[in-house]
């Protein structure tokens, strides 16, 4: 199993003390842990006590591909859409 972090599941609903040790079970027991930036694998290892380690995986958008003129065209849903 894969956790991906991606900030509020950590920063606010993961400090909700009540729930903050399943959330850590949780995340402990993946497999593999994965969030999106080092800022947030950073608050990961401060705040979990964590003994996984955190692989970043940054989201990202082709700018090129996918802009504000083309939110309605053929070529943005085929970009989309392709396998």
């Amino acid at each position: 199993m894969v956790a991906t972090i991606h900030g509020t599941d950590a920063t606010i609903v993961g400090q909700d003390r009540p729930l903050y040790p399943l959330n850590r079970f949780s995340i402990d027991q993946s497999d593999m842990v994965t969030t999106v930036s080092e800022y947030q694998k950073k608050y990961l290892l401060d705040n979990f006590e964590l003994h996984k380690d955190i692989r970043v995986i940054h989201n990202f958008v082709d700018p090129e591909v996918f802009t504000p003129e083309k939110a309605n065209s053929d070529s943005c849903w085929h970009e989309m859409t392709r396998n």
